[in-house]
């Protein structure tokens, strides 16, 4: 297929490999909390057979070495629980940086997508159709007219099949199929339809959900 458009006002984006080491970090640093997870829970089991251990062994008079291994467990068990605490907090750090880079930019998302002229084949002549989603497809007869149709019935159309007629008697004529990101299973049957008339296809998929300018690209 053939695309001869380009689309102006796309906003910058973060760094994915900034992103993916982020992400790699929390997900050590998880793991680092479920193992101290599981640490304190095997203390924990240590500790409660300690104390059996005590009321076991105080007819042996091995009451103070016992009560000693207990003071000891107990304060790793202070210590695992604080370093938990940290960790807990530097992990909900990381995953509010993480949200706020991977949300979308709305102060540089566009009020408008123009479509311009782009590549060396600019005396082709085309003619635009907006895949929006699965239940609509817009024909643009010129900069401003347009035509909408269910795509279900694209196959049986009278409208879309004088719209390709128009395309397949104008010289240099195109078709540039611009795809909304609910719209693709509609390309694929537009597409097919229009291919099958032996019609010359583009495509262009559309970052925003945002009105389009056709003012500088359209026959006249």
């Amino acid at each position: 297929m053939i695309s001869i458009v380009t689309i102006t006002g796309i906003a910058g984006s973060s760094s994915l490999e900034t992103e993916l080491h982020r992400i790699q970090q929390l997900q050590h640093q998880i793991a680092t909390e479920t193992a101290r997870q599981t640490q304190m829970a095997a203390l924990g089991n240590t500790l409660a057979q300690l104390q059996s251990d005590i009321t076991q062994q105080k007819e042996l008079n091995q009451q103070p070495t016992m009560e000693q291994q207990i003071a000891t467990v107990k304060d790793n068990i202070r210590r695992l629980t604080q370093e938990q605490s940290e960790l807990e907090r530097s992990i909900t750090q990381i995953r509010s940086q993480i949200n706020q880079q991977l949300q979308p930019n709305l102060i540089d998302k566009p009020n408008m997508v123009r479509i311009l002229p782009f590549g060396k084949k600019t005396d082709q002549i085309p003619w635009f159709a907006v895949c929006e989603s699965s239940e609509s497809i817009l024909l643009y007869k010129d900069a401003t007219t347009k035509i909408r149709l269910d795509p279900l019935k694209l196959s049986y159309s009278t409208e879309y099949a004088n719209f390709l007629n128009t395309i397949a008697n104008t010289p240099q004529g195109i078709l540039i199929f611009l795809i909304r990101d609910k719209g693709v299973e509609t390309f694929d049957l537009a597409v097919t339809i229009a291919m099958n008339r032996n019609i010359k296809v583009g495509k262009l998929p559309l970052p925003w959900d945002v009105p389009l300018d056709m003012h500088n690209f359209y026959p006249q």
